[in-house]
């Protein structure tokens, strides 16, 4: 299940940190305190030691059961050093360092086997302070001292550790039973810690530099430490992004190779303390990384697809332009570069984005005159030795300006939450956080939209322009209108009515299914299908319409009958009934004929009128009886009626209600047919206006079938409460 595999990748994390303080050497360390007048009970150190652990581990695995889980951890640790004292000898130590700890995790999970259809998907999160201890070693002269300079830095145990949250979603399917549950906890996680040797200067009054280990395949430890003798003039260098920073989202172009956007980071380089001071050893060279960048395929998650401009590739989403006058790219990525000229204080790296989702890290190292290094940090922030691009704090690859125009329940980047509309309980649409994040190409004009992640939202394949009919309107559903070359489906596919059509190509979480639409002659009775029936978006193969039909049928009220008749089977497609089943056809109808006066009253004639199906009707369809358009069933039963509680039942404002029968049952009808042997009393039914509405939240029948009216057409519905049944995964 989801719990071990979220802790499998600490525990290697665990081990690896224990496996090197294993292998670090045991020194022999004096223990007097100095007072030989040299001075040195008198120094003391400051800066920062930067531990940080990163994990990346995908895994598929398959003989009789498929499993398949991605995991990502990172775990930072930051020594705040502030006069560490003299301890004895060439050793500074001390026991109430004050440290600052994050830790983040996500995973995703799935297992399917015959008997068991498992997944998951976990995330946990915390950060908080802490004191630790920490022990500096410098290099000295003769045989009694060391020729490396050394760091200790761990927990006691007084450390506490810091509080995390952690949630687990499980679902799926045990020996036949569904499951879907959630599982809170609060763990805690504890800090990490370090031992290494490094080469530096005897007597050396700074320390800088970066060591970086990597433990099994996947697990990569990085050490930073940037240190003074407190008392000496030190070199700081920013990283410092523009004012829009926080509002900065990425952009891409309609191909991986055009730049959408930029943003332009400011690097400024002073004496640490007083930025007004130039710093005080000269800088010979910046070296500027790109860390962690990404790598998504295409733009965003369907452009371009497998059968648009070539299909898409996986190229990195950022790049440091080299058009900028003060820095020469030093790789074929565009992820690594430096400056050209010395003692430069303040200049400009400009960053380019090629992806809507695109994210990355910007580092930047000085080299000084004396050949010792200084890690930028970012302004305000001197924990923070890379910038990330966009703005993403929680580190889930989703810009934060972005997260904050939603009240979000999980920012877990797998995470599928949508809840509007409610429908039937189910949230989502198989669209997970971060692919409504980056977007999605849409309409004819194949234009660049990011999706809500609070609203539920439907793709809809629209091959003849029919458009959605009032669907979005009537459900709170979000509809968007795609062209085939915007989803994975072929024309092979699409002939054959393929359930092929997804249309989140370049993604990598769940598939989003589009739905084909066409307008097409469906043959007798039809004005609208959904095939293979009632289901969820994934499972439709096609809904068609036959807009020639509607308007030979409706005549003035085709327009809005083409509408309604859409939204009605894309209800289909979404997991919605009809308001009942009880339809049925009959053969010959008789009729009283009547005179209706202009008070109401209604005087009978004494004859009547057969309404015969013997050999009058060539097929089914439509027909025109005395000029008016009829719906015709078989041969030998060929008159609809709507039966009470079923499909024409309800709120006759619901697209899901039908509008038009023969005749419908009323015990005061002046018409009479046989139905199973039994004689059943009818009354012309005519053609309702469209219902142009909302879908229906009840069973209660409204307008004709208001229950209250004695000659209500189909009162109440069966089923109803079209509106609870909503369902897109």
């Amino acid at each position: 299940m989801m719990a071990s595999r979220l802790s499998r990748l600490l525990a290697r994390l665990s081990v690896a940190v224990f496996l090197l303080a294993l292998a670090a050497p045991q020194l022999g360390i004096p223990t007097v305190q100095a007072k030989d007048g040299s001075g040195l009970d008198r120094i003391t150190w400051s800066g920062t030691i930067r531990v940080e652990m990163q994990g990346h581990r995908t895994s598929n695995s398959g003989t009789g059961r498929v499993s398949t889980e991605t995991e990502n951890t990172n775990q930072v640790t930051v020594y705040q050093l502030e006069g560490l004292p003299h301890s004895a000898g060439d050793q500074w130590s001390g026991s109430d360092v004050r440290m600052q700890v994050r830790y983040h995790e996500d995973a995703v999970g799935s297992e399917v086997s015959r008997n068991e259809n498992d997944h998951s998907q976990g995330s946990e999160d915390g950060s908080g302070n802490t004191t630790g201890s920490v022990s500096l070693w410098i290099r000295g002269e003769g045989k009694l001292y060391r020729d490396k300079c050394r760091i200790e830095a761990g927990i006691l145990s007084s450390t506490k550790n810091i509080p995390t949250a952690k949630t687990i979603h499980y679902w799926g399917v045990d020996e036949g039973k569904s499951y879907d549950f959630t599982n809170n906890s609060s763990p805690g996680r504890s800090a990490l810690d370090a031992r290494l040797d490094f080469p530096c200067e005897i007597g050396a009054h700074s320390l800088s530099g970066t060591q970086e280990t990597e433990h099994y395949d996947d697990v990569i430890e990085r050490v930073t430490w940037d240190l003074h003798q407190d008392g000496d003039p030190q070199t700081e260098v920013e990283l410092i992004p523009p004012g829009e920073y926080a509002q900065w989202l990425p952009q891409a172009d309609d191909n991986e190779k055009t730049i959408g956007n930029f943003i332009d980071v400011e690097i400024v380089a002073h004496t640490k303390g007083d930025p007004t001071l130039r710093p005080p050893k000269r800088v010979l060279k910046y070296t500027i990384t790109l860390q962690d960048t990404s790598k998504e395929k295409g733009v965003d998650l369907n452009w371009p697809s497998q059968y648009a401009n070539g299909g898409p590739t996986e190229d990195y989403d950022f790049k440091i332009d080299e058009t900028n006058p003060w820095i020469k790219i030093t790789d074929d990525k565009g992820q690594s570069a430096e400056t050209k000229e010395e003692d430069l204080t303040d200049f400009w790296v400009t960053l380019n984005s090629y992806d809507w989702g695109g994210w990355t890290h910007l580092k930047v190292v000085a080299e000084l005159s004396d050949h010792t290094t200084v890690v930028a940090h970012v302004q305000s922030h001197p924990d923070q030795e890379a910038l990330a691009v966009p703005k993403d704090d929680n580190l889930n690859h989703i810009a934060d300006a972005w997260e904050d125009c939603y009240d979000l329940a999980s920012k877990d980047a797998a995470a599928d939450d949508d809840n509007v509309p409610v429908g039937d309980g189910t949230n989502g649409d198989n669209v997970a956080l971060y692919d409504e994040y980056r977007g999605f190409h849409i309409g004819k004009d194949n234009h660049h939209e990011r999706l809500s992640p609070v609203y539920k939202d439907l793709f809809i394949v629209d091959y003849d322009q029919l458009g959605a009919g009032i669907y979005q309107k009537s459900t709170g559903v979000h509809v968007h209108l795609l062209t085939p070359q915007q989803t994975a489906i072929s024309d092979q596919n699409a002939a054959a009515h393929q359930a092929a059509n997804y249309v989140t190509v370049n993604g990598h979480y769940g598939r989003a299914y589009a739905i084909a639409l066409r307008n097409t002659h469906i043959g007798t009775w039809g004005v609208g299908s959904t095939e293979p029936g009632v289901g969820v978006p994934a499972a439709i193969q096609v809904v068609q319409i036959d807009a020639a039909v509607i308007a030979f049928g409706y005549k003035d009220d085709a327009p809005a009958e083409l509408q309604a008749t859409i939204a009605h089977e894309l209800g289909h497609a979404t997991n919605v009934y009809h308001h009942g089943e009880t339809e049925y056809n009959v053969g010959d109808v008789v009729c009283k004929n009547a005179v209706t006066h202009p008070d109401g009253s209604v005087t009978l004639t004494g004859d009547v009128t057969n309404h015969t199906c013997s050999g009058k009707l060539p097929m089914q369809g439509w027909v025109l009886n005395n000029g008016v358009p009829r719906l015709t069933g078989a041969k030998d039963n060929c008159w609809v009626v709507a039966g009470k509680g079923g499909e024409f039942s309800g709120n006759d404002q619901c697209p899901m209600r039908y509008d038009m029968a023969n005749y419908y049952e009323d015990p005061n009808g002046l018409c009479r047919a046989l139905k199973g042997g039994h004689g059943v009393l009818l009354s012309d039914y005519g053609q309702d206006h469209p219902g142009m509405g909302v879908f229906c939240s009840d069973k209660k029948g409204t307008g004709v079938n208001d229950p209250a009216n004695p000659h209500n057409k189909a009162g109440d519905a069966t089923l109803g409460r079209c509106a609870a049944q909503i369902r897109l995964k």
